[in-house]
């Protein structure tokens, strides 16, 4: 009978089976994202949502809050350089040995609907007026015009309020070109025109809207800088 080669167990029962080939570090790898992935991923969205957090409580909080509704987006560099603009009339009205001016812009579309985007930048622009992170907003004239016709958003340039039907722009917007500590402000759009040229300044409602006895002290700190971009 031929020897057919295969070794017995110390038992005699069987044939001894080969020992199994060492794992590969990759093998390993691989079965460890196979069996754990799901954790993995769950605790890479942890890290991801405290590291938001941690650099949200981190970032230096704004003094100041001011609304852009404008049909575009303005291009950031344009932004910061109002921001820095601003900053340098403004108070430390948080006492932290610094002036910041935050600007948000809100790009709304003309008519209402729009993009995705635009319908994004109109709620968060009901969303800052509701809680009054913003007293002072630039605008392009259209959307000037579109907000004040429908929610009488803007106050006169001294703070009071409007008789209804009173839509202004006269008395209620001033634009850059007239804000004097901004007058020589200039950003070259891709036409070659400077942004600066279609932008105002307004305050907005305060006495009677939603926010009306939540934020006085922020609100006469607004008034005083809108005072003094105007005067320089």
């Amino acid at each position: 009978m031929a020897r057919e080669g295969l070794l017995l167990q110390e038992d005699g029962n069987g044939p001894e089976q080969p020992a199994p080939a060492p794992e590969t570090p990759k093998k390993k790898a691989e079965n460890f994202w196979y069996y754990h992935k799901w954790h993995m991923l769950l605790l890479l969205l942890a890290v991801v949502v405290v590291s938001f957090l941690i650099h949200d409580m981190m970032r230096p909080k704004a003094d100041y809050e001011i609304g852009m509704i404008t049909a575009y987006s303005c291009p950031q560099d344009a932004v910061d350089l109002l921001q820095k603009q601003i900053e340098k009339y403004g108070e430390d009205l948080n006492g932290d040995g610094r002036v910041i001016v935050q600007i948000n812009n809100y790009t709304v579309a003309p008519n209402g609907g729009g993009t995705q985007a635009e319908i994004a930048g109109q709620v968060k622009l009901e969303a800052d007026l509701s809680t009054g992170e913003s007293m002072l907003f630039f605008t392009d004239e259209d959307s000037f015009a579109q907000q004040q016709e429908k929610i009488q958003m803007f106050a006169k340039t001294d703070g009071s309020t409007p008789k209804k039907g009173e839509n202004g722009p006269e008395g209620m917007r001033v634009p850059v070109s007239g804000l004097k500590a901004l007058s020589g402000l200039s950003y070259q759009g891709s036409d070659g025109e400077n942004l600066m040229d279609g932008l105002g300044l307004s305050l907005r409602v305060y006495e009677g809207s939603a926010v009306d006895g939540k934020h006085d002290s922020y609100w006469e700190a607004s008034r005083r800088l809108f005072q003094k971009l105007t005067s320089g």
